[in-house]
């Protein structure tokens, strides 16, 4: 798994917390899993056996993402599970953030979307994205000559609307527009180093 800003620009990115860089986040999911199947998943990199309790007598599986291990999208659990990305599911807000500039690996907690790495204040007010990629668009959006808002919901494709037609307007008139597309280009330039 490379560890990089370009290539998983769509991954979450959080503030790390020893050098306040960029830190790529994977969440830690868990699987409920039956009372006799326990041995299916000793065995199994990245995943760990947790006493938490679960449905059926059972017991969790937790998932806790670290480089080397495979992604839950790559992976077939045994037995009746089925793929692991269905099987897992989210139940807290623990993270292992991976930082981008110092390397350091932490599990906690996370507050979202304080914790945003790219977010940029106008006036008292967040302006935030939870990607590099999400901050590119943003920027380009603001940036650009095209500025008008989409409707919230396109009833002839039932598609909801982008994060982009949500932008508060204080943010886009022009005496803000020069000031966050300042700031944004520094995050991102930030981000990338």
């Amino acid at each position: 798994m490379r560890l990089d800003a370009f290539s998983r620009a769509n991954d979450l990115t959080l503030v790390c917390a020893a050098c306040r860089g960029p830190a790529l986040a994977d969440f830690v999911r868990y699987c409920p899993v039956r009372a006799g199947d326990e041995a299916l998943f000793r065995d199994l990199p990245g995943i760990t056996i947790s006493r938490r309790p679960a449905p059926d007598d059972g017991f969790m599986a937790c998932y806790r993402p670290v480089p080397g291990a495979p992604d839950l999208r790559d992976r077939v659990l045994p037995g009746t599970y089925g793929y692991a990305d269905r099987a897992f599911s989210l139940h807290s807000s623990d993270a292992v953030l991976t930082c981008l500039r110092c390397g350091t690996v932490q599990t906690r907690a996370v507050s979202l979307p304080e914790e945003y790495f790219y977010q940029v204040e106008y006036r008292g007010k967040p302006l935030r994205a939870g990607s590099r990629a999400q901050a590119q668009d943003l920027l380009a959006f603001i940036d650009g000559n095209d500025r008008r808002r989409k409707p919230w919901k396109d009833y002839t494709t039932q598609q909801g609307a982008s994060f982009l037609s949500r932008i508060p307007t204080h943010f886009l008139t022009a005496k803000a527009r020069d000031i966050i597309v300042k700031r944004l280009r520094n995050r991102l330039d930030e981000g990338a180093a």
